[in-house]
């Protein structure tokens, strides 16, 4: 990722014809914002001269609120799924590097971290949370340096393979 001002520019991998992907962004607004405001547009290499084209411009716009009901009301439960999905991945993959590391302390607290995530969508989510729980079942007997490192690729793998497909 590379900020410029106000812009963000986000690389993303080279794709295949009809090959699709999401991007999520998380975005922290700062204390007294009421709206947020966003556009964004894909550049890719095409058939101009100077080899770029350009997508159309997608905008989000959200209003604050500190009324729960009304956030509730406003949320898609299947975009939130998926949000918690990458989130929640993205913490199976550091716990995974930091059990690699020997760093096990943060491993299983990563752990919990995806487990309380997924749990947020439990219905959605429920493969996930079987598969922090028989993660975290042979982590606990998991000690030997080379079943360690192979456990940490094998988790690492599966959870970029599974959020590709996601």
């Amino acid at each position: 990722v590379v900020r410029r001002g106000r812009q963000v520019v986000v690389p993303l991998p080279d794709f295949a014809p009809g090959q699709t992907a999401q991007a999520f962004v998380e975005v922290k607004l700062p204390p007294g914002a009421t709206a947020f405001k966003a556009a964004a547009r894909l550049q890719f290499v095409g058939p101009r001269a100077d080899g770029l084209s350009y997508g159309p411009t997608a905008e989000v716009r959200a209003n604050t609120t500190s009324q729960p009901e009304v956030a509730e009301a406003s949320k898609d439960e299947k975009l939130a799924a998926q949000c918690i999905l990458a989130v929640g991945s993205t913490q199976m993959v550091a716990a995974a590097e930091a059990f690699e590391r020997g760093d096990r302390a943060s491993a299983f607290a990563l752990l919990g971290n995806a487990r309380a995530l997924f749990s947020m969508s439990a219905d959605a989510l429920a493969g996930d949370i079987a598969d922090v729980a028989a993660t975290t079942q042979r982590w606990e007997n998991t000690h030997d340096a080379q079943a360690v490192a192979h456990e940490a690729k094998g988790l690492t793998r599966k959870k970029m393979v599974n959020f590709g497909e996601n």
